[in-house]
């Protein structure tokens, strides 16, 4: 099953909209999905599962299975940050709202904190912006964009690059969930877990082969073969990790705004034929 078995099935599972860091609201986020012509589609907030009803509500009108997913932020080893969605996810589960306001607060201190490293290196300012545009849980998307409404940076490239990313004078390290944790909240709240992004880490490919280890070994279901543009050379690297650790796979533009081309809605690529869909699940109730 899947598109890239020969079917017109297109499949994106990873994207975000206004409930993280997204600029589209999930009806706006929808509605362009399914111009796209995605048939299936995961939304996949940053700790947040809010925008997933409206989205579900809008996809009515459509062609368009909605799968409620999240984005987790979490951390491995206690040292390095890694993003795993989780796919299936009850956004009504008691247990996993609790959970994600734990995650949700953390996400608010590291706000303040960015704040205060912003004050200090002369962008003032930041915590009003933020309140004037009803940003309580802000990421660092946001403050890119802030930068970039400052004139420090051009580009949220540059903004990562001169300040938000690891290492850099506005970064602040935060105590997320473990890597176990992670993958325990998403099978306790009925979905899938896997490892978002993987080409992204700035890591070898020994140490990305613990992580995936690792990930695997807690009960970890799959890993993002494909995210956005991603380079066909690290394709088949990741694959090849997924058939190593009999993990499932997965696509996802990690769609944030429109006009950044190489993470636009449903631009996912082809799956190597070694590849094993994790979507087939939810084309098979579809069907």
């Amino acid at each position: 099953m899947g598109f890239q078995r020969g079917t017109n099935l297109k499949v994106d599972l990873h994207c975000h909209t206004t409930a993280s860091d997204g600029a589209l609201s999930p009806t706006e986020l929808v509605d362009r999905a399914a111009a796209a012509g995605v048939n299936l589609l995961a939304i996949t907030d940053h700790d947040t599962v809010k925008g997933v009803a409206e989205a579900q509500l809008c996809a009515k009108k459509y062609d368009i299975t909605i799968i409620p997913g999240i984005e987790l932020s979490c951390r491995w080893a206690n040292k390095q940050d890694v993003h795993m969605v989780g796919l299936g996810v009850d956004p009504l589960n008691p247990k996993f709202i609790e959970r994600l306001a734990t995650q949700e607060l953390t996400r608010q201190e590291r706000g303040r904190k960015i704040v205060e490293k912003l004050n200090r290196l002369g962008f003032e300012g930041a915590d009003e912006w933020l309140a004037q545009r009803g940003i309580i849980t802000p990421g660092r998307p946001h403050f890119a964009k802030f930068l970039i409404e400052k004139g420090a940076v051009s580009k949220d490239s540059e903004a990562f690059k001169k300040y938000l990313a690891i290492g850099k004078p506005a970064y602040v390290p935060t105590e997320w969930c473990s890597i176990e944790t992670g993958v325990k909240w998403i099978a306790e709240a009925g979905g899938v877990a896997v490892i978002a992004h993987p080409g992204k880490y700035k890591m070898t490919h020994t140490k990305l082969r613990r992580l995936v280890e690792c990930f695997a070994s807690v009960g970890g279901h799959a890993i993002e073969v494909i995210s956005g543009s991603t380079n066909r050379d690290v394709v088949n690297r990741i694959a090849a990790l997924a058939m190593d650790y009999g993990l499932k796979a997965s696509v996802g533009s990690d769609f944030h705004r429109p006009g950044e081309v190489w993470q636009e809605l449903g631009k996912t690529g082809t799956l190597p034929s070694t590849c094993d869909a994790i979507w087939d699940r939810w084309v098979l109730a579809i069907e």
